[in-house]
């Protein structure tokens, strides 16, 4: 199974508040629509999040327990009592735990640290682990990125040691009985930003006591550079107050005093002086989470918090190493996991819930990531191992894991997380009904819609827009990441002048695009596929990212595909004909004498029938009319397309889609504009279906706009529209449910009573509407005759009527559909009509 192709979504343009922002601030239009596509529509917002700094960061006593919380740890700091700082051992732990141990450290406090060992202990507390830092002398321990969920573990500790918990993850019903318990989501805590990551709660704790002890806050600063590097490890939104943490992070690891870190940027090939999310993502995480996945998370630790160079360079090549066999174990556990899959059918799946005895359970979660990129489905990856299974959970918008482990939390011993990334423990025996359940979960929660990426694109741009000035713009609205991403232009019909893969067997695809004069270089990462797709002569719309790209000394401007569209053409017998604009009836005159067999389309069959006869006058210029829609009888429709195959009738019209094969139709004419999608791509597929030259005339215009737009609203029908026409079936029905009334007159009874026009077809809709929900049906001796149900003893929702929620649809996408239909290149609209096919 192939990941399925990406949904461009490209935001709609609110110019007016678009421009007037890029006038009060001095930017560009486009980076001001970026602005308001991110929800940013004030002025004095704008400002903050373009400039905003540490002046913003709230304060950190708005956090429910920092009081408690700061009041013990500065008694233990000023008594001497040992304080253990207890972490997890991903990223976003480590750097947590180093950063409360170096600031309690600065404070004069007697710290040390513990980090479980991932295979024998698992995440988050464990009571031997406690035990053992008890009798060593700990008297004051507290967690980071951990213990919300440790009830029972603390509980066995209450009297003998105080525990302080700080931690982000969604928190259990039952709290753990701690002397303090730090996390913003937990039920009553006023503070405002919910999303911090682990590090992200460590340093509002460590912010909290400096103002105990210090003057200048500015003094915690030189810290902020882990706070970034945990903060993005750990995917949370990089929104608020997260974005000011890594931003001012980000500053801060340029010019940083940790040893550890320039070590570690040293041996991943990082300058300090370009850092950005990605680098710190790609580059910097991975070797930290290197030890914790394959062996003790204490080296990433020791190599944060030490100042001797020698030892964080030893460290650091370590980590680098342990990364590279990491990803070794990691490729072979992806092969793994394929292997279990070639056996089934991932489509098939809700949710791709795979165990294995003995898979790392360091690398699980990373493998459960690639493959929710693979097959975009929600993805559970469990080690088994003497009959417990340890798992990584991985999810896609729209499918909450965490609330979905809540429903399954009969079958665990024990889970935690958040929506789109959790960890379970489970009893080997129960793995297949965790597949069961989460599957109905999935199945009663999502629709065939979620299961398609969308690609969110937030302005199409000209090629020439994209200079040095432009992109230093967009700059001020990094840095991006989940909440906040790297913002996406598209570029439409650019010609490719230059392809070629490069990478180790042609991974990724290097292009150069040409529009009006002006071209551009291209990268692709991981797209190296689609060379043999493009030509000299193809032409794409191209999806990217701007940046700068710096090579031998050189800085030029590149556009990163993040996904490429190559721009379907008519087959070569169609002829895409523009005729919008010109004179419909002049134009069929033209057109019908000298075509062998034409079908004119319109979308209304009370038109069918009235321009049948109209043309019909034409009778000895045209052999032969006839009319279709779809309201007529199976006998009478069999007949009239088996004559107008065998060429007994010269022109055919037809309201809505008419479907059919090569029957020899030389000119498909769109005298009214289509109302759907579906029926332009249903005219598009029949011409490309005849065997020979067709042509495909767009003979509508601006003025069958207010036409078209009514009849929307007749045949796809509003909640008021449904309610009249059953008030009114309801009243006219006699005693035994049976409607007497024609479609025609019920229209005008309909329209009595609303004051709304009722044709016979929107009746016919609202009708189709009412019988999907139970209200109404259609006699089955006489298909022109309706019957009413009883009255229902509860109010029935019209959003259970598959009819009525794809009316809602086309009703909201009509506005834009017909715009496109009326001012688009007519090779666009072949691409909009064909796209995906």
């Amino acid at each position: 199974m192939a990941k399925p192709g990406k949904i461009w979504r490209v935001v709609p343009a609110r110019d007016e508040l678009a421009a007037r922002l890029a006038r009060n601030l001095g930017v560009s239009p486009v980076v001001a629509q970026v602005l308001v596509n991110r929800g940013i529509s004030d002025e004095a917002e704008a400002r903050l999040f373009l400039r905003g700094g540490r002046e913003t960061l709230p304060d950190p006593f708005l956090m429910l327990g920092m009081e408690a919380a700061v009041v013990r740890i500065r008694a233990a700091v000023d008594a001497g009592e040992k304080i253990t700082v207890y972490g997890d051992y991903d990223v976003d732990g480590v750097t947590a735990t180093a950063l409360l141990y170096r600031v309690l450290t600065r404070l004069g406090g007697a710290v040390d640290y513990y980090i479980p060992e991932r295979q024998n202990e698992g995440y988050g507390l464990n009571a031997t682990a406690l035990e053992m830092l008890y009798q060593s002398g700990t008297r004051l321990l507290v967690t980071v990125d951990c213990g919300i969920s440790a009830a029972a573990e603390v509980a066995a500790l209450a009297g003998r040691m105080d525990i302080i918990v700080t931690d982000h993850h969604q928190p259990p019903e039952v709290l753990p009985p701690a002397l303090a318990v730090l996390n913003p989501k937990q039920r009553g805590c006023p503070y405002p930003e919910k999303n911090l990551a682990g590090v992200g709660v460590a340093f509002k704790l460590c912010q909290g006591l400096w103002r105990r002890y210090k003057d200048d806050e500015a003094g915690l600063d030189g810290y902020l550079d882990l706070v970034a590097v945990g903060t993005v490890a750990d995917i949370v939104p990089l929104t608020g107050e997260n974005r000011v943490l890594v931003k001012l992070g980000l500053s801060q690891l340029a010019v940083t005093a940790n040893v550890g870190l320039r070590a570690i940027m040293s041996v991943a090939g990082l300058p300090a002086d370009k850092m950005d999310t990605g680098r710190v993502g790609f580059g910097i995480a991975p070797r930290l989470n290197a030890a914790g996945r394959l062996g003790h998370a204490a080296a990433g630790v020791e190599l944060l918090i030490t100042d001797d160079s020698a030892r964080a360079a030893e460290l650091a090549t370590e980590l680098d190493a342990e990364n590279s066999r990491r990803q070794a174990v990691e490729k072979e556990l992806l092969a793994a996991a394929e292997g279990v899959l070639a056996g089934a059918d991932p489509a098939a799946q809700k949710v791709l819930v795979l165990a294995g005895e003995n898979w790392h359970s360091g690398v699980i979660g990373i493998v459960a990531s690639r493959l929710v990129d693979r097959y975009y489905r929600p993805v559970v990856m469990i080690s088994v191992r003497d009959g417990i299974g340890k798992g990584s959970c991985r999810s896609i918008p729209g499918f909450d894991i965490y609330r979905a482990l809540e429903q399954c939390a009969d079958l665990l011993v024990q889970f935690g997380g958040h929506q789109f990334a959790a960890g379970l423990t489970i009893e080997a025996a129960n793995i297949d009904a965790l597949r069961d359940r989460l599957s109905d979960i999935a199945a009663a929660t999502l629709t065939a819609a979620d299961y398609q990426p969308v690609l969110d694109i937030d302005a199409c741009v000209a090629l020439s827009e994209i200079d040095a000035a432009f992109l230093q713009q967009l700059a001020a609205l990094a840095p991006h990441g989940t909440g906040n991403p790297s913002p996406v232009f598209v570029c439409e019909e650019l010609a490719v002048t230059e392809v070629r893969p490069v990478g180790q067997e042609g991974r990724h695809l290097k292009l150069r695009v040409r529009r009006e004069r002006v071209n551009g270089d291209v990268i692709g990462w991981d797209l190296g596929g689609l060379a043999a797709r493009l030509d000299g002569d193809a032409t794409i719309d191209l999806a990217f990212v701007p940046e700068f790209n710096e090579w031998r000394g050189q800085r030029t401007i590149q556009l990163k595909a993040n996904d490429v569209r190559v721009r379907p053409t008519a087959p070569e017998q169609v002829r895409l004909i523009d005729a919008r604009g010109e004179d419909k009836e002049a134009y069929l005159a033209k057109v019908l004498p000298d075509s062998l067999k034409t079908l004119v389309v319109v979308n209304d069959r009370r038109e069918a029938v009235l321009l049948a006869r109209r043309l019909s006058r034409l009778s000895a210029a045209v052999a032969g009319v006839g009319c279709w829609h779809p309201a007529m009888g199976a006998g009478r429709e069999g007949r009239l397309r088996r004559r107008f195959a065998a060429g007994g009738l010269q022109v055919l019209v037809a309201a809505g889609d008419y479907g059919g094969e090569d029957d020899g139709i030389a000119d498909i004419i769109f005298y009214k504009p289509p109302l759907t999608k579906a029926v332009l791509g249903a005219y598009c597929r029949l011409a490309a279906a005849q065997s020979g030259p067709v042509g495909l005339h767009f003979a509508y215009g601006a003025a069958d706009r207010r036409d078209s737009g009514a009849l929307v609203e007749e045949l796809f029908p509003d909640r008021k529209q449904v309610g009249w026409v059953y008030l009114t079936l309801r009243e006219t029905a006699g005693p035994d449910g049976r409607v007497s009334l024609p479609p025609r007159l019920l229209g005008r009874a309909v329209a009595a009573r609303s004051g709304r026009v009722a044709s016979p077809a929107g009746v016919e809709a609202c009708v189709a509407v009412l019988a999907e929900i139970g209200l109404a049906r259609y006699d089955g001796t006489n298909a022109g005759k309706i019957v009413m149900s009883p009255v229902p003893d509860r109010k029935l929702d019209l959003e259970c009527s598959a009819a009525f929620r794809a009316g809602v649809a086309a009703r909201r996408e009509y506005a834009a559909f017909v715009a496109r239909l009326l001012g688009s290149p007519l090779t666009e609209l072949w691409k909009l009509a064909t796209d995906g096919e």
